[in-house]
């Protein structure tokens, strides 16, 4: 496990300590396990565990970071709702669709469900940001200097799209960020060791991207492997991060299956984990 992450106290997600230095952040990337129970935690409604037993690990999930947000409880509705808390926190979630489609919470969200896209930002507390993934990266924005956060999906077609920058982009249109202060965290996903693509994704990349031979490594199989945890870092440093405001060595998730969901390794037949990130509500002691 890379050192920058670290377990929380319960032992089923991880924190960032990049991320945790914020006190007015709440971050976790969801493990595959309950600790205490051995029992699997997936996150999402497919059909790899009933959806009752998914709403429980929410519950779990959730109940587990809620304190810091003042919410208690959760209630579910449909993929790409609003879950509102008992308290009047929220856990936002998008149907994924491997898009280049950005959301500013609550201005861009219309009247009816479900909100298809990728990636979410957003400047008020009380709120959970979350993306699902079993390979794909789940990807963290913080803007120390406006309080902006966001989260964002994105397989190797979201990359392609430039979700990522897109992403950053809105962050300067919608609240006036400057990616020169942003930080970038990339969470568990699969890594180029494992990530075997076809000539076509491999041609669709040396299409769009200058620095493409970089993201890919030739197998004796024939095949390539991608690195999108690179491509991600590259998206992240096109947009003006600096360098070293960007996190992008997160475990492999096909590596360790005994850690994670991985759609890759387990045939497409596996759960989902959860990344989510909020602003805590206002507090004393909060402002640092």
């Amino acid at each position: 496990m890379n050192s920058k992450y670290s377990r929380t106290e319960l032992g089923f997600f991880l924190y960032h300590q990049s991320l945790a230095s914020f006190k007015w952040i709440i971050h976790g990337f969801s493990l595959r396990y309950d600790p205490r129970t051995g029992q699997e935690l997936s996150l999402g409604f497919n059909e790899y565990q009933p959806r009752e037993v998914v709403e429980n690990n929410r519950k779990k999930f959730l109940q587990g970071i809620s304190n810091a947000l003042a919410t208690d409880g959760v209630i579910e509705t449909s993929e790409g709702d609003i879950c509102t808390t008992e308290r009047g926190g929220c856990l936002v979630t998008l149907q994924q669709i491997h898009s280049d489609c950005v959301y500013s919470f609550p201005s861009d969200f219309p009247k009816k469900f479900p909100v298809a896209g990728d990636g979410l930002i957003t400047n008020q507390t009380g709120l959970l940001l979350s993306v699902q993934t079993a390979d794909c990266l789940p990807v963290l924005m913080v803007d120390p200097e406006k309080r902006v956060v966001g989260a964002v999906h994105a397989g190797w077609r979201g990359i392609l799209k430039g979700i990522v920058e897109k992403t950053v982009a809105k962050m300067q249109t919608q609240f006036s960020s400057k990616p020169a202060q942003c930080l970038a965290v990339v969470g568990p996903a699969i890594r180029c060791c494992c990530y075997e693509v076809g000539d076509e994704v491999v041609k669709a990349f040396h299409a769009k991207f200058d620095y493409a031979s970089a993201l890919f490594q030739s197998q004796s199989t024939g095949r390539n492997t991608l690195d999108l945890a690179l491509a991600c870092q590259y998206q992240l440093l096109c947009s003006g991060l600096p360098a070293d405001h960007i996190f992008a060595d997160p475990p492999c998730t096909s590596c360790h299956t005994d850690q994670f969901f991985s759609h890759r390794a387990e045939g497409g037949k596996t759960g989902r984990m959860m990344t989510v990130i909020g602003l805590r509500s206002n507090r004393p002691g909060l402002d640092k």
